[in-house]
């Protein structure tokens, strides 16, 4: 679906990003919109193109007589990634985004502070 389109989504960071005021943009920098787009893309690359497995979802929670609490339509790996992570502390969740996304990019303005509030 366009949602998960690589050049749709692309296409609307790029308007968002010229639609935010000129003085946010150069406080968050253009490695930082480079670094987002790559997390971006890496999450959209694994997603799956089978959208019936979202619909069947949808059509057992709306016409099951007991239908789950979750519902969590995705490849198997993922599945049981996204279960363990549910039920084990927040922490070892964070250390898991921050492997899997680029955790050094930050805005060029924190960048900045940092840098000059060390010795």
């Amino acid at each position: 679906t366009p949602l998960t389109c690589e050049h749709f989504v692309e296409k609307m960071i790029e308007k968002t990003w010229q639609e935010v005021d000129p003085n946010i943009r150069e406080e968050y920098g253009e490695t930082y919109k480079k670094g987002f787009l790559k997390n971006t893309r890496k999450l959209l690359n694994r997603g799956s193109t089978r959208i019936h497995e979202v619909i069947d979802c949808f059509e057992d929670a709306l016409t099951a007589v007991d239908p789950l609490s979750t519902y969590t339509p995705a490849y198997f790996p993922d599945k049981l990634g996204i279960k363990m992570l549910k039920y084990l502390p927040s922490i070892v969740t964070e250390v898991y985004l921050k492997f899997e996304l680029d955790q050094n990019n930050k805005p060029q303005i924190l960048q900045k502070i940092k840098s000059d509030n060390e010795w």
